[in-house]
């Protein structure tokens, strides 16, 4: 799941980086009505490449009810693992497929990953340094 707000510049970047790392994932966009054309880009997306779905808010209602929009869209459609990720490439979709994902059967599972390297999107140095962490929690 990637939300978005004003990523146009960096929409078709992440796309192509997903799909290249992840050829048979679903990719669901949460839009929040970005007046840049975001959501119309998108669009186009989900025209070509039926794995894509693109969520559609009516106003810019922030990050966190994106996730939480992202979640149910995911739950309704019978997701069983969902992976969220910054639509402005701060997330690594490369690292991704490294992760072992396996649907969730006794526990909730939660595995956070940043990137160990610098990176650069539309003129931005992008780093991180936290190691990945997993957290499980029994039913």
């Amino acid at each position: 799941m990637i939300p978005t707000y004003n990523e146009s510049d960096n929409v078709r970047v992440m796309y192509t980086r997903v799909r290249a790392a992840l050829p048979d994932a679903e990719i669901l966009f949460v839009d929040d009505n970005s007046p840049d054309g975001t959501g119309t880009i998108l669009d186009q997306f989900a025209t070509t490449d039926a794995l894509v779905h693109v969520l559609h808010r009516e106003g810019k209602l922030g990050i966190g009810s994106a996730h939480l929009a992202g979640i149910d869209w995911a739950y309704n459609h019978g997701t069983h693992v969902l992976v969220t990720m910054d639509a402005d490439c701060t997330h690594s979709p490369e690292e991704v497929s490294c992760l072992s994902l396996q649907p969730i059967t006794r526990q909730l599972s939660l595995v956070r990953g940043l990137l160990d390297k610098a990176e650069s999107i539309s003129g931005h140095s992008i780093a991180g340094s936290l190691p990945r962490a997993v957290i499980s929690l029994p039913n």
